[in-house]
């Protein structure tokens, strides 16, 4: 154990002598934990701001429909929920087109859309990637989150002068 604690010591270049070496071999250790722990917790809060800004999103958008402003869905979502919100358009118009009786939200209105979406047809599939109309890079299509995006940038903002905030507190105290 002495030989660790001494190898941590003189690879933070301190090579000091007698009782020194177990005190500074600890408090170097402990920035090492610490360092860890930092580490940890930063991407603990990547995951959750992504997490949130993910769901939050979502809100946005519905609040842009309600406004009627529409956004591409290859820049409202990533792709493949672009690509299922596409498809689920297509099928409502496809079921609309298809019988003009029935009336949007009731339960024969909703058994035709799921009975189109699980034909898979490729008229419905080519529809869908038109409807998408997402850019490809390298022959793949892409879609890109910006709302999640930019939500991200303000919780990670917030974070950054909270945690300043606090430490100017800690170093007054």
């Amino acid at each position: 154990m002495r030989f660790r604690w001494s190898v941590l010591c003189r690879v933070r270049g301190h090579d000091s002598i007698g009782g020194q070496r177990l005190y500074l071999c600890v408090c170097h250790s402990r920035e090492f934990f610490a360092w860890i722990i930092g580490w940890d917790l930063t991407l603990e809060y990547a995951m959750g701001a992504s997490t949130v800004s993910s769901g939050w999103s979502n809100h946005f958008i519905e609040l842009l429909n309600i406004f009627h402003i529409k956004m591409p869905l290859w820049l409202a979502y990533d792709h493949w929920t672009g690509l299922n919100t596409a498809t689920k358009i297509i099928a409502r118009q496809m079921a609309r087109a298809s019988d003009a009786t029935l009336q949007p939200g009731t339960q024969a209105f909703l058994d035709k859309v799921d009975s189109i979406t699980k034909a898979q047809s490729p008229e419905l599939a080519q529809q869908a990637h038109a409807l998408l109309n997402a850019p490809t890079v390298f022959g793949y299509e892409i879609g890109f989150n910006l709302p999640a995006f930019v939500i991200a940038l303000v919780i990670t903002a917030i974070l950054v002068v909270a945690s300043r905030k606090a430490r100017a507190l800690t170093l007054l105290s």
